[in-house]
């Protein structure tokens, strides 16, 4: 058992050395941001059947990419029908996601980005149910998920994405009920998304 640890270990280390071997210069602030929108379903975790509970979402996302493995996100995201709301939209969820390019932290930066890419996206937002009158509910609310992107075109200057994603509702019920990943104060998301990569200053 130990041998094996330590073989993980030691590829882990190799292959995170191999990632080096692009030299990236640093650029200006305005550089390697994108903006992207994206619309799915999103379905309860728990409850009652998974897909008869699906229902529309959307979203924008404006992104800003750091290093080549390193990025993030402030997305805003519409829920419509998942509660017995009488508002058009019954929910919205407003977060901060960093993602994290898992083909060029293991397999190295190639200068361009692949046709294909997997990226991790986790993070913390604001989650808002919409009623009439004092009943609306504040949360915070947890991503947990991936993005797999299709880079396309030439200057790979767009992306088409899906999405898969569990939200969680940390605080729902709270102080009555504990702060905590439960999978009945959960939904699965999926989402398609589209996202443009504005030109750098080179």
């Amino acid at each position: 058992m130990k041998k094996m640890i330590l073989w993980s270990v030691l590829a882990l280390g190799t292959l995170t050395m191999n990632a080096q071997n692009v030299v990236v210069e640093g650029g200006e602030f305005w550089d390697n941001w994108s903006m992207g929108i994206q619309g799915g379903g999103t379905m309860k975790m728990s409850g009652t059947g998974f897909f008869k509970s699906a229902r529309p979402a959307f979203g924008l996302t404006l992104g800003k990419q750091w290093t080549p493995v390193l990025g993030t996100d402030i997305q805003g995201m519409g829920y419509v029908n998942t509660t017995n709301s009488k508002t058009v939209i019954d929910a919205s969820d407003f977060s901060l996601i960093a993602r994290m390019n898992l083909m060029n932290l293991f397999a190295g930066y190639e200068g361009m980005p692949r046709p294909f890419e997997i990226e991790t996206a986790t993070g913390l937002g604001w989650l808002h149910h919409y009623a009439k009158g004092a009943d609306d509910t504040n949360d915070m609310s947890a991503r947990v998920g991936l993005n797999l992107n299709f880079n396309l075109g030439e200057s790979k200057a767009w992306t088409f994405s899906l999405r898969p994603a569990v939200v969680y509702n940390l605080t729902g019920n709270f102080p009555q009920e504990k702060l905590a990943f439960d999978k009945d104060r959960s939904r699965f998301e999926m989402l398609i998304g589209f996202t443009y990569h504005f030109a750098n200053s080179d």
